[in-house]
């Protein structure tokens, strides 16, 4: 492994450094994989091809640069999966960054512990243990049976929502369907359009 190009403070030397965790037994595929994969999924889709793995990542604004890559990958992945991505990019930058500021920095990743199986005497305990509900509160949580077959049957629509960044400058956002189809795309296009109409209106008045 080429030691100057892992601490050139790009994306290419931070996708190194993860390799090398894995490598030296600091951390398991299943934890770098995931953290890998959101590191060149995010710069991929925002750069162009023969250039993300150049990005200097030390001096760069996450937040700016996480509106750009919702604004490429309109409708791709859900808002948990843009959450998700953050994280583990946030992540990966951050041990980067202190493994530059310090070469003698080791960090290995820690597996979370499965929970511990409960005593079977508190258990049996917690079981004996019912709430007491009284018949007044009863009667005000019973919830009429047309109102439940209403909920069940009420189809759930996905949303996402969208950052655009105006010509101004400015940052809109949008939240919208998944299942949009061309006719709600020119539904929002006239929209837009009479919002332009009645500024000019507005402004002939005046």
């Amino acid at each position: 492994m080429d030691k100057k190009e892992l601490r050139n403070g790009r994306v290419s030397g931070l996708c190194m450094y993860l390799d090398s965790l894995l490598e030296k037994k600091r951390a398991k595929r299943s934890t770098i994989y995931p953290i890998r994969s959101a590191v060149t999924k995010v710069f991929k889709a925002v750069e162009e091809p023969e250039d993300w793995h150049y990005v200097d990542i030390r001096a760069i604004d996450m937040d700016k640069y996480f509106v750009r890559f919702k604004n490429a990958t309109p409708g791709v992945y859900s808002e948990s999966s843009y959450y998700a991505y953050r994280k583990r990019v946030d992540q990966a930058i951050s041990l980067y960054n202190r493994f530059l500021e310090d070469p003698d920095f080791n960090y290995v990743f820690r597996e979370n512990k499965k929970p511990t199986k409960r005593d079977p005497v508190e258990e049996s305990t917690a079981k004996k243990k019912k709430p007491v509900v009284v018949a007044s509160e009863q009667s005000e949580n019973r919830v009429p049976e047309a109102h439940k077959q209403a909920q069940a049957t009420r189809p759930s629509v996905r949303m996402a929502d969208f950052s655009l960044t105006l010509a101004s400058k400015e940052v809109a956002k949008l939240s919208l369907p998944l299942s949009i189809t061309e006719d709600d795309i020119s539904i929002i296009v006239k929209f837009a359009r009479s919002l332009i109409q009645t500024k000019d209106n507005d402004s002939s008045i005046m």
